[in-house]
């Protein structure tokens, strides 16, 4: 009896020992980010802060041209580098800037790669703090429609099943005006949006994105919208037209 007890002491130990170590290997597994997530923030602790803040003016700067071409030119294409976006959201908190940004997110990231974006940030809320990734690739299936595949989505190494998040991002989209909803397409989740930008009373058109290593690529075109209503106004009131009485 003794014996058999001392088996059973021993099994139990040996599988207790067993589940810590799958334990504090899946824990460990889900802490893990990504190798460029990683790259990007120790290059960043490297970075001079200066160096750093000229970056992110270029972001900035960037944005406006982008604005001013949609505004004034026909034909316009905006290119941005992921270098210029992650400087810029080193130095501002997302928090601040956005409405019912979620508190427990932060660090958010960005790679550029051919025909992807790879985008990961930390989670510090349940059930662990762990660094969330995933790969989006995003294409114009037509004019202001855009298509986004959800590829690798992982928490840490560990891969994550998003569909119970779906419905809540689409809602979320929809309250916002945007036409959603979620396809299947190549064997990827895929979120489609139907989008009707305007600037300046300037109707925008998105034709296209690439996305290259290191730089986003969005071609499109813009073109005054016309008020038939005040056209007709103008036009009688510059003598163009008469009124038949």
């Amino acid at each position: 009896m003794r014996r058999n007890a001392r088996k059973f002491v021993v099994a139990g130990l040996v599988l207790v020992g067993v589940l810590l170590t799958l334990t504090f290997g899946v824990l460990r597994m889900a802490s893990s980010p990504p190798d460029y997530y990683s790259e990007i923030i120790a290059a960043e602790a490297e970075t001079d802060e200066e160096l750093r803040h000229e970056q992110a003016k270029e972001l900035v700067g960037d944005v406006v041209q982008m604005r001013n071409d949609i505004a004034n030119d026909p034909e316009w294409t905006i290119r941005l580098t992921d270098k210029a976006v992650n400087a810029w959201l080193a130095e501002n908190s997302l928090t601040e800037l956005i409405e019912d940004f979620p508190a427990q997110l932060s660090q958010p990231r960005i790679q550029f790669a051919a025909e992807r974006l790879n985008l990961a940030f930390r989670w510090d809320g349940p059930p662990a703090a762990a660094v969330i990734s995933m790969s989006l690739r995003p294409e114009c299936a037509e004019p202001n429609e855009l298509r986004i595949g959800v590829d690798n989505l992982r928490v840490g190494m560990l891969p994550l099943y998003g569909q119970r998040f779906q419905q809540d991002l689409v809602d979320a989209l929809k309250n916002a005006g945007i036409d959603a909803r979620w396809e299947v397409k190549d064997d990827l989740p895929t979120l489609c949006l139907k989008i009707t930008p305007t600037l300046q009373s300037r109707s925008v058109e998105l034709q296209r994105i690439t996305v290259l290593d290191g730089e986003i690529r969005m071609n499109g075109r813009s073109q005054a919208e016309v008020n038939v209503e005040r056209l007709g106004k103008e036009i009688r009131e510059s003598g163009g037209i008469r009124r038949v009485r």
